[in-house]
């Protein structure tokens, strides 16, 4: 399975938020500018939240929701590529 798109997130701390967004922009080939440009924010934004200094909304939503025992997760909203005739060929091929 694609390791980009199977890949989860927990989220506990605001600084773990950070490094997620950093880890799934670089999954996507992205940089901070287009990401910024994409999302309708700024660079200086992105590269803030990236290096752990999250808004104070987002430091609160995290204490608030561990305090609450939960975790936040990203999971992929896109299923995996998967290339069904790669597969079918390997069913299909008599073993050695």
């Amino acid at each position: 399975m694609d390791e980009i798109r199977t890949r989860r997130h927990h989220i506990k701390r605001p600084y773990e938020l950070g490094a997620a967004l950093r880890d799934m922009r670089r999954q996507q080939g992205l940089n901070q500018a287009d990401l910024a440009s994409l999302a309708g924010t700024s660079r200086r934004w992105i590269c803030d939240t990236e290096n752990g200094k999250v808004p104070l909304g987002i430091k609160l939503l995290c204490q608030v929701v561990h305090q609450l025992g939960y975790k936040i997760e990203f999971v992929p909203s896109v299923p995996p590529r998967i290339d069904l005739d790669a597969h079918i060929q390997i069913l299909t091929e008599p073993p050695l």
